[in-house]
């Protein structure tokens, strides 16, 4: 298993410098899944699975930067 207690999941729009960063907790298996769920408009969308991780982050739908990353300290800049 990975340990994901000091990972993150980092987002800025495509022209953007400011990230926005969602703290991961626990672990995930070999082979395993890790459901982050972000903004979903009315709040109450169905999904078929139970999040590992929720955020009120609204992902751009056409253009924007995802990042994983070791650390949880949030990016700056482009």
């Amino acid at each position: 298993p990975q340990d994901l207690s000091t990972w993150s999941l980092q987002y800025a729009g495509v022209q953007g410098t400011t990230w926005t960063r969602v703290n991961l907790t626990g672990s995930v298996a070999p082979g395993g899944f890790y459901y982050v769920r972000f903004f979903t408009g009315d709040g109450n969308a169905d999904v078929p699975f139970t999040p590992n991780a929720t955020s009120t982050l609204n992902l751009s739908g056409r253009r924007g930067r995802v990042a994983l990353s070791s650390a949880q300290t949030t990016y700056a800049g482009n």
